[in-house]
């Protein structure tokens, strides 16, 4: 209370002042004329532009400290998609890559093999399937003059439809060889930066084992700890400048 009425009676003195002041001058110009008219020579005083300022609104940001680790979340792992041996990578750590490019190629002999074996097995179940459709046509022959039994047109019947799912079964193992021979090249699948090498050339690999981790740094998360006192300052989408260790310009950044 004793704080308020000091405030208030500093007001009253200011305004006192002024209101005595008016009434000085008021008195020295109804009492003196020639002073009156020497004040009236005196001339304006003017102000240079550099001296003028005009008020305006401007914003004041507020700043909270804290730290926090710096995440990349669109990070690819490339990976072997067959075992093998890593034959030659075309990138280390810190190279640039761009989507599609090819960072290094797989020895898969082991798998070229077994797309051979498995072309061979397609070829004899395709041999088996076409023995097995002319033994059926040749018995519906037979069976349309009786010359066998209904129950054994059936069992050919059964042995055409076995034969056919052997030759599909074998077509899709080779089908799958095949891809994977195809995916010896290790291709990149983003523009990024290789941030690290799992494996060197030369050493065993197997399938789905990690080759490069790739990550783009376009776009980059900032997590930390807030203290409940400031949190009511942020909400989500406000726009920010963060300060990162080892740049002197601010990076422009959002909630």
């Amino acid at each position: 209370m004793g704080e308020i009425m000091r405030k208030q009676w500093w007001l009253g003195g200011v305004a006192v002042a002024v209101l005595a002041g008016g009434a000085g001058v008021y008195a020295t110009s109804g009492s003196s004329a020639p002073a009156a008219k020497k004040d009236a020579a005196k001339p304006a005083l003017e102000f240079q532009a550099g001296e003028v300022i005009k008020p305006t609104m401007a914003p004041m940001p507020g700043l909270i400290e804290f730290s926090g680790p710096l995440v990349a979340p669109n990070t690819v792992i490339v990976r072997a998609k067959a075992s093998g041996s890593l034959d030659r990578l075309t990138v280390g750590e810190g190279s640039r890559v761009k989507a599609g490019q090819s960072l290094g190629q797989l020895d898969l002999e082991e798998l070229r093999h077994k797309v051979a074996e498995r072309n061979a097995s397609v070829e004899s179940a395709r041999a088996m399937y076409e023995q097995s459709e002319r033994q059926y046509k040749a018995n519906q022959g037979l069976a349309s003059q009786n010359f066998i039994a209904p129950t054994a047109l059936d069992n050919s019947r059964a042995q055409l439809e076995s034969a056919r799912g052997q030759m599909l079964s074998a077509q899709a193992q080779l089908g799958t060889s095949e891809v994977l021979l195809r995916q010896a090249a290790l291709i990149s699948p983003i523009d990024g930066i290789v941030a690290k090498r799992h494996t060197l050339p030369g050493e065993k690999v197997a399938a789905e084992q990690q080759v490069l981790t790739i990550v783009d740094l376009s776009k980059l998360e900032l997590a930390g700890l807030v203290g409940t006192h400031e949190v009511g300052k942020l909400s989500p989408g406000m726009t920010v400048q963060v300060k990162v260790e080892g740049s002197d310009e601010p990076v422009t950044a959002r909630i």
